[in-house]
């Protein structure tokens, strides 16, 4: 991790990562400081209310999973509760032993 990293905010979405700088750095003056917050503030709101930016939903991954593996949607999610069952199960049965 680059030591400036902690100055950086990221936005982290199934496909994209973005990342803004805030440079407080080197700015002298509030007035700078103001309008770089300002600036990052613009650009963060822009990117909220893209929706090709965001995808809140999990609607979009699963329909690229179940096409990945050759299925249906109904029956990918039949198969992930299938897997968290099991795994469930194999938790439970380690408690035990």
């Amino acid at each position: 991790m680059h030591r400036d990293d902690w100055r950086a905010f990221y936005l982290i979405n199934q496909d994209r990562i973005y990342k803004w700088d805030i440079e407080i750095g080197e700015i002298n003056h509030l007035y700078d400081l103001k309008n770089e917050i300002e600036g990052f503030q613009f650009e963060l709101k822009d990117a909220l209310t893209k929706e090709s930016v965001l995808e809140f939903s999990y609607q979009n991954r699963i329909k690229k999973r179940a096409k990945m593996y050759d299925m249906d949607i109904e029956t990918y999610l039949e198969l992930i509760d299938i897997i968290e069952e099991n795994n469930f199960w194999i938790y439970e049965v380690k408690k035990i032993f």
